[in-house]
This record gives structure tokens, C-alpha cells and sequence, in this order.
């Protein structure tokens, strides 16, 4: 799924960087169908033992990066357990509903799916409503370049903030200089770091975007 404990997110981006991934960040875009930043609305899907099987997702579409007609909402499939899960987390009880940059292909029977090496970026937004690509998250960890594009920013809204009530003092420190994150009250840590979606899209290449999308 694509909400994990903080425990489990530091397991993730380690074993990400340790396996290595043999699609980089600019391959993944030029194989997708869709690039697209959108906003999460809701998830239809089959559950089992607390975890999703098969379902949709349904998202609006805030800015069509690559789209080969226009759409102003888009559903996503996923059916299956496997290593890059393109399952999203509903909680009803967000105020505000998280955004993604995402990266979809066509199956066979023409639905919408992730695309197979990694299908989502996680955005957040500032206060002066600036969009920002989370880092760092596992989908990022095997391109160290865009590190020197990575800035401090004021995070807000969505994803911007974990909740490590449940965690041991040693595992919130570990967080918190690991991913440079600012403490908040007393059960919160909050993302500090980021790299502005347009200084991310000038380095995925704008012509990338533009021209006939590469077939797998």
C-alpha cells in the first residue's frame, strides 16, 4: 500500500537502495502512457486479512503532464500482491486528500495500471502553495543526482506529517535525523526536505514528456 508506518518505510528505502532498480526514474516516464500530478479521491477495492487484492483507485487530475487525450479524472487498477504495489490508502478521516505525481500504462483489457517499476511519487505542498516532491521516498532512492536539487521547504497538508505515537524514542530520533524531519508536539514529525515539481520535471526533461511514449 502506499501509506506505511514510519518503522516500515525506513525497511522499504533501505532494501530499495540495497537491490537497486534496473528502470530509472526518466525510463519509467518515457514507457508510461500517463504522467500526470493528481489528487487522490477514493478506493474501490477487495480486501483480505486488512489488505487490498484487487480494486480501483480514483483520482482528479490537477496537472496532465503526458495524457494522450484530456481527462479530468482517471481511475487506476491493481490486482495481485508483488514488489511495486500500485495500491492507495483511503482514510476517511483525512481532511485534505493526498497528491501524486503518477506514472501509468494500459494492460491488455485497456485499464489503467501503475507502471511495473514504480508508479507513484508522493507531493506535498507548501504554505505558499508550491508543489513538492517528498524526499526522500523509495521510488527516488536510485537517483542520487536529484539530490543536489533537494531544498528545505515548509511543508503542509497530506503525507506531510507522521504520526509516531507507536514508536520507540530511539526509532523517532533515528527518523528524525535520518530524514531530517522537525518535531512537532510531541507525537508528530514533520517532513522538512523536498525537490519543487518544476525543478524535478525540468530534470525528468520536458521533451521526454512531449514526444511518442517508448512501448515495453
Amino acid at each position: 500500500m502506499r501509506l506505511s508506518t514510519p518503522l516500515l518505510m525506513l525497511v522499504m528505502l533501505a532494501a530499495t537502495i540495497q537491490a537497486g532498480a534496473a528502470t530509472d526514474l526518466r525510463q519509467i516516464a518515457e514507457e508510461s502512457e500517463i504522467v500526470a500530478l493528481v489528487q487522490f479521491e477514493v478506493a474501490d477495492y477487495e480486501v483480505r486479512r486488512g489488505f487490498p487484492v484487487s480494486g480501483r483507485a480514483f483520482f482528479r487530475v490537477l496537472l496532465p503532464y503526458r495524457m494522450p487525450r484530456q481527462m479530468s479524472r482517471l481511475s487506476v487498477f491493481e490486482e495481485g500482491l508483488h514488489d511495486n504495489e500500485c495500491y492507495f490508502t483511503d482514510d476517511p478521516t483525512q481532511q485534505e486528500l493526498p497528491r501524486y505525481l503518477l506514472f501509468l500504462i494500459r494492460d491488455e483489457e485497456n485499464r489503467l495500471r501503475g507502471h511495473p517499476a514504480g508508479c507513484a511519487l508522493d507531493v506535498l505542498v507548501t504554505r505558499d502553495n508550491q508543489y513538492v516532491i517528498r524526499w526522500p521516498q523509495p521510488l527516488l532512492a536510485n537517483e542520487p543526482e536529484l539530490e543536489s536539487l533537494v531544498e528545505e521547504f515548509d511543508l503542509i497538508g497530506p503525507g506531510s506529517r507522521i504520526n509516531v505515537r507507536d514508536e520507540t524514542s530511539t526509532t523517532r530520533q533515528r527518523l528524525k535525523a535520518q530524514y531530517q524531519m522537525r518535531a512537532e508536539g510531541e507525537h508528530h514529525l514533520a517532513y522538512t526536505r523536498g525537490i519543487a515539481l518544476e525543478d524535478f520535471r525540468r530534470w525528468l526533461g520536458p521533451e521526454l514528456l512531449t514526444r511518442e511514449r517508448t512501448r515495453r
